[in-house]
């Protein structure tokens, strides 16, 4: 009886071992499967990210200078505005190259003294809305955050009869805030004159505008607005758009305002679809008045409408003199700088607006030691943005 049992047990014995056999081959082949996915989803995953880079509009413009060796090595791409908020801090991520490799961050003097700025935001000015914190004018006594926060001018920088005593310049350096290394610098080598314009998309708004008034640096906001090529370029998720109505324009204003505090106004570039819609443009350029903030246009040849509401509202307002972020003067810095320079002789005042680009940065420490030389003053942008009193001859108000 056990003679017969043996026959099936080999049978069973033999079948267990074909069977763990053709498991193991199984698990093989799986992993092996397996493997040869994983190595098709990296590779084309690879190529379709190349794809993608491939399609995405960059513009490579040559900087034609004087001093070859500000550029030497250096490629500058320029985005045509912000484009979303993840492109814009993509756009302005690149290490400040020229800044690391051919200075020894110095600060940069104009024998003014560095004079930090009080920590913002000052209790009576600013309202709390949805958890932010806005800006308003003190009520006891009507003192705007316009005076509160702007870099107040050194005895020997006042006016005489209207008028300063020596020529005087304002430089802005516009979207602040996009890279931490940047900003960094831009802190340690710039004089406390040096006005920054910072970008609400910034990822530690708050933190860069702390340590930018503690360095002694007046702050504006740069505001994201539509551009003149909007839909197909995008300023991002808080950018003003004109065919949206004045109630979603405020909503997206105030959050903006509500990112960080102590700046003296709001700085931005009103495009030509912008300024048609006169009634909407009025609508928010009142708030920003209202609130005791002045406005900066950094469009050189920006419209009326702002203005007439600026002297309407006693407003602080002023538009660019010159603006590096415009094609033809990207390409050639020293073009600007030589308008500067004719503008200095007619009006005795200039406001230049410089993007956070490197070579052009490199340019605009030379440009303030020249300044420094011929006896130029460096002024904050407040100095340079009056308060208009005169009311305008045609009112444009709805």
């Amino acid at each position: 009886m056990v003679a017969a049992h043996l026959p099936r047990t080999l049978i069973y014995t033999l079948r267990s071992r074909e069977f763990l056999k053709s498991f193991g081959i199984g698990v093989l082949l799986i992993l092996f499967i397996y493997c040869v996915f994983y190595v098709c989803a990296v590779t084309l995953n690879k190529e379709y990210f190349k794809d993608i880079e491939s399609q995405l509009a960059t513009i490579t413009i040559p900087i034609e200078t004087e001093n070859p060796a500000i550029i030497e090595g250096s490629i500058l791409e320029a985005p045509n505005d912000l484009k979303s908020n993840t492109q814009t801090q993509q756009n302005a991520s690149s290490p400040l190259d020229i800044l690391e490799e051919e200075t020894d961050n110095t600060h940069l003097s104009t024998g003014q003294s560095n004079k930090t700025l009080p920590e913002a935001p000052v209790p009576g000015f600013y309202e709390v809305d949805n958890g932010m914190k806005l800006p308003i004018i003190r009520k006891s006594d009507r003192v705007t955050p316009f005076e509160l926060y702007k870099r107040t001018m050194p005895l020997h920088k006042g006016k005489e009869s209207g008028e300063f005593m020596a020529p005087a310049v304002s430089v802005l350096i516009s979207n602040v805030g996009l890279s931490t290394q940047i900003t960094k610098q831009l802190i340690d080598i710039f004089p406390p004159e040096v006005t920054f314009a910072i970008s609400p998309y910034a990822d530690e708004a708050e933190k860069t505008a702390l340590e930018a008034r503690r360095a002694g640096h007046e702050i504006w906001l740069h505001l994201p607005i539509e551009d003149d090529d909007f839909p197909n370029s995008d300023s991002g998720s808080l950018a003003l758009l004109s065919h949206k109505p004045l109630e979603d324009n405020q909503i997206r204003l105030r959050i903006a305002m509500g990112q960080f505090s102590g700046y003296a106004g709001i700085a931005a570039d009103i495009s030509r679809q912008f300024n048609s819609s006169a009634p909407l443009l009025i609508g928010l350029s009142r708030e920003i008045f209202e609130r005791g903030l002045g406005f900066f246009d950094l469009d050189t040849n920006a419209g009326d409408i702002i203005s007439h509401t600026a002297q309407r509202q006693q407003g602080h307002y002023a538009k660019a003199t010159i603006n590096l972020s415009d094609p033809q003067l990207l390409k050639s810095p020293n073009m600007g700088f030589d308008l500067l320079k004719n503008t200095l002789e007619e009006e005795k005042q200039a406001i230049i607006v410089i993007p956070p680009y490197p070579a052009l940065l490199e340019t605009l420490k030379d440009l303030l030691l020249s300044l420094d030389q011929a006896g130029i003053d460096l002024v904050p942008l407040s100095a340079l943005t009056p308060v208009n009193h005169n009311e305008p001859s045609s009112p444009s108000a709805p």
